[in-house]
């Protein structure tokens, strides 16, 4: 896994780029999305006490910081898990959601783009942490004290496993597909919750040298804007 993310840090190309109302758009270059996976798995390690096999539930659709939260739990060794069934050791999402107060540790995140703190419609529940505002403070090297096995679980919907290696592999298949194509992926953002297997997209992509552009459903709605988008960032559907 850490030699995913060595190769991500040599990139200084935009790797992840964001769209959303108002002309908000971010742009990550892959050193920036390794910086901020490495911060993520530290908070997750060092400050929750992830370890390998930790399940997370991420209900939370495609945006630059699920993507990089997800990277950087996956780095920890956590398990990415959907469905029913267990209560997850870890939930994150950008608004309170069904399945949250059972988990052991809550965390919410913010959705604008230079928001310092939880920016979402309810308030910051009690006992729920801050994730923008929590992960800024933490290591940008992340050092895992042993390496994750890559037998470990990196995804589980109910009785269907994936383990690391294998998620490894479904990344090293799109970053071929990603290779061989013109230009960036762009993916047109709906509530879809942000998978183990489209998040494997989104880092071969990144892998592969391209960018990974994600649009706002009303911005991807706007056909000039999004025709506008697609041909300044050299990416498809």
């Amino acid at each position: 896994m850490e030699s995913y993310f060595t190769a991500l840090a040599a990139s200084s190309g935009p790797a992840l780029i964001w769209y959303a109302p108002g002309g908000e758009r971010v742009e990550l270059t892959g050193r920036v999305v390794e910086n901020w996976t490495a911060k993520s798995a530290n908070l997750l390690a060092e400050e929750l006490d992830a370890e390998p096999g930790s399940a997370l539930r991420l209900a939370a659709a495609p945006h630059w910081r699920s993507v990089v939260l997800a990277l950087g739990a996956l780095r920890a060794g956590c398990r990415l898990v959907t469905g029913g069934g267990e209560a997850p050791d870890l939930w994150a999402g950008f608004e309170p959601g069904p399945g949250m107060e059972e988990a052991g540790t809550a965390l919410l995140m913010a959705r604008g783009a230079l928001a310092m703190s939880y920016d979402g419609a309810a308030e910051l529940p009690a006992g729920t942490l801050d994730f923008a505002r929590e992960v800024r403070g933490q290591g940008d090297v992340f050092l895992p004290f042993e390496p994750v096995p890559p037998e470990s679980p990196a995804a589980q919907d109910g009785d269907d496993v994936v383990t690391q290696s294998e998620w490894l592999e479904r990344v090293g298949e799109h970053a071929g597909a990603a290779a061989s194509r013109e230009g960036g992926l762009a993916l047109a953002v709906g509530d879809e919750e942000l998978g183990a297997e489209e998040l494997a997209r989104c880092a071969g992509v990144m892998r592969a040298g391209r960018s990974v552009v994600l649009i706002h459903p009303e911005v991807a709605g706007d056909r000039p804007a999004l025709e506008r988008i697609l041909a300044e960032e050299r990416a498809s559907l």
